[in-house]
């Protein structure tokens, strides 16, 4: 057997459940629908206005003591916010190379223990106390 829905009759011998069970699984299916939609972006707010940008269109983030300057291909957001709050928001294909820089794992071209160069041809640094862990969380996604 597959499985077993069970639901409750009402007095005319019709399931009282089917109506509410067929409303639960398309109200279920749009939320995963809109989560696959937003789980691939982050929301930043500058000056009131929100903007919604697109975790693979990142090329890095740049934290300049509480500012965090996030670069895309085709702009640039400077929001108000700590480091390690973007880290939590963005997915695990982003890689902290030092204090100051996120770069997105699918914009690197070469990554030595000294450096990352991202495909546009920017270059930074990777720090000595961040080195083993960028390295094995590289290696990893890659596989």
């Amino acid at each position: 057997m597959d499985g077993l829905l069970l639901y409750e009759v009402n007095e005319c011998g019709y399931p009282d459940g089917c109506w509410k069970i067929q409303k639960t699984k398309s109200f279920c299916i749009s939320e995963i629908l809109e989560n696959q939609e937003t789980e691939d972006s982050i929301t930043v707010f500058i000056r009131r206005t929100g903007y919604k940008i697109a975790c693979r269109e990142i090329l890095y983030a740049e934290s300049n003591k509480r500012q965090v300057k996030i670069v895309t291909g085709e702009k640039e957001y400077t929001v108000y916010m700590k480091m390690d709050q973007l880290e939590q928001q963005l997915p695990d294909y982003f890689l902290r190379t030092n204090k100051s820089y996120l770069v997105n794992m699918n914009r690197i071209e070469s990554f030595s223990g000294e450096e990352v160069v991202l495909k546009n041809g920017i270059s930074i640094s990777v720090s000595r106390s961040h080195c083993k862990e960028a390295r094995r969380k590289f290696r990893e996604y890659w596989k």
